[in-house]
């Protein structure tokens, strides 16, 4: 082998590893993306139910003042 086909060869190497690099870089970026969209899309839906649940904390406590009040002025 000469060293025109020895680099030719080497060059050839070089880029199928490099295109595996960046093939799998892109494939773990989606992974780690589709990861991300899922822990946000939990953490929405845990957000929402403690919202939920902070709204029906308020209601009881604005119904236990509202029946404090109505107590006291009697």
């Amino acid at each position: 082998m000469n060293d025109q086909q020895f680099y030719q060869n080497l060059g050839t190497i070089i880029l199928m590893i490099l295109s595996s690099a960046y093939t799998w870089h892109q494939s773990n970026k989606k992974t780690n993306h589709d990861i991300l969209k899922d822990n946000l899309n939990i953490l929405q839906a845990e957000n929402e139910k403690l919202r939920k649940e902070n709204d029906d904390l308020r209601a009881q406590v604005l119904s236990l003042m509202t029946r404090k009040d109505n107590k006291d002025e009697n």
